[in-house]
Formats: C-alpha cells, structure tokens, sequence
C-alpha cells in the first residue's frame, strides 16, 4: 500500500519536486514562505516529514521555529531532522500521537504563549539538540548547516547554576575535612588537653592552632600594651617619631586592605565571577601588596649589621651573634632591635631581616611555617649563616637571639642543625628567645662513656648532656603570641627544651616590652645593674643535685610565690654572686638575675663558665 499524502498537497515528495517546486504545507505563509508535510499510514503514531523552503525572507528563524516547536509540544511529538537538498533546509519528522488537523491554525497563532522556547526541548536519538545550532540566520544560508545524527550536539544545561554547584560540593568538602581534624585532634588529645605533637597531620595542626588563637583573643590588645611612651627612647618602636608613626599608619593600612582582599574572594564565588577574573584580581593584590610592603617597609637588604659603635672586649672576635625578627617588622625596626642588642651586650650583632607581608600574610604565614614546617627563604639564609659560623675554626660561640616568629623559624633551623652537625659542634650553640610562637624546640640529650683523665680508676665514667649548650626563653604572661606560644607548650616533656623566664606583663614588641625591662639601658646606653624584672626573688625546689651545687649546701626550699620565674628541666643558677649564708635562720634570696645566663652577657661581659653548672645537665625545676 502506497504512502498516502495530505489532503494540502497531492504530490509526492521527492528530489525533483523539492529542487523545482515551491512547497506549500500546513504553515502557509504568504509571499512563499512554506512548510509541506507528508504523512505516513494512518494509525496511533504517524511519521509527519515537514520539509521547509527558504524562499523568502521576511519572517525570522525564530517566529517559523516558535510555531513549529508549539505545535509540536501541543501533540507531545519528537522532533529528529535528516539531510535534504541544499533549497529546503531542514527535514523533520514529526512523530504524534495522531492525524494531524490540516485546518488547526490556532496553535500557530498561539505559538509563542505555548512554546516556551526557552524551556523546550528538541529531542534526536536520545540527545538533546542545543536550539542555536539547529537554525541559523539567513546570512549564513550558503553555508549549509546540517546537523545529522551522530553531530548533534546536546542542549547545555544552565550555566547559572555551575558556579553555585560547584561552591555548596567544594563547602561540603572544606566542612568535611575540617570535622575530620577536628574530630583526629580530639582523639590525639588526652583527657588533660595535652596539645598535638608537632609530627601530627599538618591539617590537623591547622585546625588546632587556629582554635587555640580563638581562645586567645583576648590577649590580642596586649600586643601594644602597655604604651608607656613617656618611657620611650630612639629605639623603640612606639617612640613618637616620624618614621615610627609612618610604619604604624602603613601596617594600619595593611590590615584593612588584606582582610578585604581575603574576605572579597568567597563573595566573588558565590557572585559566580569567572575564574580568570578572580586569578587576575588576586595576582593584581598580591602584586599591590608585595610592592608597598618592599618598597615602604622591607627594602631589599636582607642581611643587617649593626651600626652602633661598641667597644670589643678581647675574646669577642671569637663569636658571632645572630638576630631573627618577628611580625610586621620591616628594615627599620630590625635595624632598631640589632643596635639596641648590640648596646646592651656590647657586641657586634648580624640581623636576618624575616620580612613582613604585613600583620594578616605574616599570620598566615607563621600558620604555614608551624604546621607545615615550611623553610621560606630566610629560615634558609639563617641555617647557611648559623651553620657557617658553627664550623669556622675560628669562632667558638654562636649565640642566635629570636623574637616572636623568629623563634618558629630558628626552631626549624635547629631541627637541620640537629640533622646535620655533631654534638661537639652544636655544643657552642646558645639560643636565647623572646616571646617565642614555636610549637616546639628541640635539644636532644645524649650520653657517652669516658675514661677520666689523671684518676687511678680504670673504669669508665658515663657522662651525658644535651646538644645545644644554652637555651632560655623569655616571655610576657600577656603577650598573646608567647600565650599561643612557648607558655602553652612549655609543659609538655620533652616538647619545649630550655628554661623559661616568665615576666607578669603584656607587650609583644622586642624592644618596647622585652628589652626595655629585661635589659634596661640607662642614659650612657650601658645595662643598669639593676631592674624590677631581674631583681624578681626567685626559689628553686630540686628533685636532685642542687645540694652542694655551685657553693649552695642549704636545703631545698618551697617556694615563696613570686608571680615570675624561671622552669626548665635543670634549674640551678647558673652562678650565684655570692655564696648563700643564713643570716638570723633566714637564707639569702635568689633573684631571676642568678638564674639568667643572658644578663652575664651585658655590657660585653662574659659567663664564668668554669666556675658554673651546666643547667642542662641536670634535672630540676622550680615551682613558680
């Protein structure tokens, strides 16, 4: 049985016909725009070929496919298109439900109200079929776009939505892994909170460091309090100068202008900005805050010496003494720290300028260097300079001073060492902090035995020590990074090696608040034999080796409660001024200056080393 045709147009579609004839279907346009559609069989689902012509060009693309795609949304059909001749541009077979009524010209008047274009969809062998791609303008007709079935390309899905997608997986994400080390710091920790070890998980780090800095925030004014500036001299850092008030206005400047930057990036995401824009804005703020903080605060020195004059005392030549910056703290201030060092302890001092991103980067960056243990670029030149001075013949003492995040990175340049050089070597090696924001410092123990020397015992002795010969850390009960720092750490064992001296104070600056009243300069720049820090009374308590020690044969005592002082795994003094007699039954006091081989230093002095205990040899502490 023949294909019967409609009732429109008797003629049967063929090459020839489409080539020579002017088609005229059910959408009859005038002015010889045409539609013809051929039916198939009659029965509950027909094949309707459509074939148009383009023989005129008065009506759009879109109003001919608004009024072919209502009508086939109205009988629920399926649009596929194959091949024709280059005259009639697209053929489409219409699959519906039922016969097609010739004379239903409601819905092409309905087209657009029952379309929906935007939301439609034209369906081909499973695909969706993108509605850009299936017409195209008149100007382009010469270039025959003709979509088959194996290029038909899919309908996009709404980009709008991608972005938002892609944030709420990447949200989950974050929030999964920060439970995750959330949850692994809870079960590292003991039923005493004891914080994680430094070889935990660097995420895990992070996210307990991050807690512990909430906890502390309300230390965070004690960063520049107390101001004292009636006290101030040329060197500290809040003395009333031009320069200093320039420094300060520029780090208040950083603070806002990164804290924008970084609180900007997640509203750009959730705003689905592309990400080329937001790669460029942030290469353009890092580049906008790389060249303020190098060409207002660092400059391009890295290595600094001290420029005031001091008189060298003989022996001096034979050591070398090393500084490590903190936070915020640019060419200027680091210059200031070396040449009030060097006033105090009569000595040439060598600066490694850590330089500052400003106060939010540096955070940052501490966090990085802590919990990644990350050697950026001065821990590097610090462990070459440090490590070349260890194994100069000619130097017998390195002596390396660290301040705030100078001690993370001093803490990682000892853990090299450690690797790296014999004990003998590293027993020249003193180490002395100040507010320090490691989370750990190591100084392993080690043990040999020897044979003595002019004794008649053959036998051998056993003797033991640590690496490094000297480490003391200073710190203020207020300071909200030696909080986060050495004081929250210091009571693990073997966590945090040295003695610790503890003033009841705040103030982060090194040289406003630890200098000024650890090591007060009088007005001829020389260390006052006296200061209410170092005159604190300290009370040692030993659990072994303190009688007899150094001169000391009395008792060991409780303490008086001093709210200051010293704990270390050995705590003797490190050499009393006199020996300890008792006038009226009662002993003469020990003060924090007796405990402090630092303040032997001052004034370009020197610790009588032959005639003191090495603190590190020995176990004890002090109840404070």
């Amino acid at each position: 049985m023949g294909n019967q045709v409609s009732a429109i147009d008797s003629c049967r579609v063929t090459k020839k016909v489409k080539k020579r004839t002017k088609l005229r279907g059910m959408f009859n346009y005038p002015n010889g725009r045409n539609i013809r559609e051929e039916h198939r069989l009659p029965g509950a689902n027909q094949w309707v070929t459509v074939f148009f012509n383009w023989a005129d060009h008065k009506y759009n693309d879109e109003e001919l496919m608004d009024l072919v795609v209502a009508r086939i949304n109205a009988r629920d059909g399926i649009i596929s298109s194959e091949p024709v001749h280059h005259d009639v541009k697209w053929c489409l077979s219409l699959r519906v439900p039922g016969y097609w009524n010739p004379t239903d010209v409601s819905i092409a008047g309905a087209a657009k109200a029952i379309a929906q274009w935007h939301q439609s969809e034209m369906r081909h062998a499973g695909m969706k079929i993108n509605r850009r791609y299936l017409f195209r303008g008149n100007n382009v007709r010469k270039k025959r776009h003709i979509i088959s079935p194996r290029q038909a390309p899919s309908v996009s899905h709404d980009k709008t939505r991608l972005p938002i997608l892609f944030f709420f997986y990447f949200f989950i994400l974050i929030s999964t892994l920060l439970f995750d080390s959330w949850r692994s710091t809870m079960t590292c920790q003991d039923k005493e909170g004891t914080p994680l070890p430094y070889t935990a998980s660097p995420i895990n780090l992070l996210w307990s460091d991050l807690s512990l800095f909430v906890s502390k925030l309300w230390a965070l004014p004690g960063i520049l309090l107390p101001l004292n500036l009636a006290r101030t001299h040329e060197l500290d850092e809040l003395y009333p100068s031009l320069r200093n008030g320039a420094t300060l206005l520029i780090h208040i400047f950083l603070v806002v202008y990164q804290l924008v930057f970084l609180l900007s990036l997640p509203i750009m995401v959730v705003c689905m900005v592309p990400g080329i824009w937001i790669l460029a804005y942030a290469a353009i703020a890092f580049s906008t805050n790389y060249a303020i903080v190098m060409l207002m605060l660092n400059g391009f020195q890295q290595v600094l010496v001290s420029q005031v004059p001091v008189v060298e005392r003989p022996g001096h030549e034979r050591e070398r003494w090393l500084y490590i910056n903190g936070v915020a703290a640019g060419h200027h201030w680091v210059q200031m720290n070396i040449d009030q060092l060097s006033y105090i302890f009569g000595r040439k001092v060598t600066g490694v300028h850590n330089r500052t991103a400003g106060i939010v980067f540096d955070l940052i960056e501490c966090l990085i260097q802590r919990d990644f243990a990350y050697a950026t670029g001065d821990i590097r030149q610090s462990y070459a300079l440090v490590k070349e001075a260890l194994l100069d013949p000619e130097c017998d003492k390195v002596v390396l001073l660290l301040h705030s995040q100078g001690g993370i990175e001093g803490g990682l340049v000892l853990d090299w060492l450690l690797d790296e050089l014999p004990h003998d070597l590293l027993h020249h090696l003193e180490v002395y902090t100040f507010g320090n924001a490691a989370n750990h410092f190591n100084n392993p123990r080690w043990t040999k035995r020897t044979r003595p020397q002019r004794t008649p015992t053959p036998g051998l002795v056993q003797q033991f020590g640590q690496s490094i010969g000297y480490i003391e850390h200073y710190a203020n009960a207020g300071d909200i990074v030696a909080l986060g720092g050495v004081l929250h750490f210091v009571d693990i064992p073997n966590r945090y090696m040295g003695r610790l001296f503890v003033r009841p104070n705040s103030g982060h600056l090194f040289n406003t608040h630890y200098l000024d009243n650890m090591f007060t300069l009088g007005p001829d720049m020389n260390v006052l034999d006296s200061n209410p820090f170092m005159d604190m009374e300290v009370e040692p308590w030993a659990t072994a080796g303190i009688n007899g020690m150094n001169g000391y044969d009395g008792p060991p005592h409780r303490v008086r409660y001093q709210p200051t002082m010293a704990r270390d795994e050995a705590f003797l003094p490190v050499v009393l001024s006199q020996q300890r007699s008792q006038t009226n039954g009662v002993d003469q006091v020990l003060r924090v200056k007796d405990f402090s081989r630092l303040w032997q230093y001052r004034n370009g002095g020197r610790p009588k080393d032959t005639d003191a205990l090495h603190y590190n040899d020995i176990h004890e502490h002090v109840h404070f």
